[in-house]
């Protein structure tokens, strides 16, 4: 599985019905339509440099699948690199997105930036 390069949330807006859903589960922001899935996309790429973000393993089973990936980049508030794991879950309507939702580790975000004391344990493992 290749990684995602893009700088442009439309590319990510365009695999979406066109009244697609994608919640962003820790946040609890949500997108509706394409526009907002693309200005949702385009602010998240405002916060990082270096971005990677990697498949790790996908699963489809009729219209339901699950994609596990990496994501990596450097906060550019802080300038402190950052690396986490995720899932993201999608209904599909045909070849196209009706629904997603983003589930990621925002303890270890927040551990890699300063702000959550993970223990030196944790602080000791590195995420993947």
């Amino acid at each position: 599985m290749g990684g995602v390069n893009t700088s442009n949330g439309n590319v990510i807006a365009a695999l979406y019905a066109e009244d697609g859903v994608h919640e962003d589960i820790p946040s609890g922001m949500t997108a509706s339509g394409r526009r907002e899935i693309a200005d949702l996309v385009n602010g998240a790429l405002t916060q990082f440099d270096d971005i990677t973000w990697t498949p790790v393993s996908a699963r489809q089973v009729g219209d339901l699948a699950v994609l596990e990936y990496a994501f990596s980049a450097t906060d550019l508030e802080s300038g402190k690199p950052l690396s986490f794991r995720g899932v993201i879950v999608f209904e599909l309507d045909g070849d196209q997105i009706r629904r997603s939702a983003d589930y990621y580790d925002v303890a270890t975000i927040l551990g890699g930036l300063g702000l959550l004391d993970l223990g030196e344990e944790s602080a000791a493992t590195p995420a993947p």
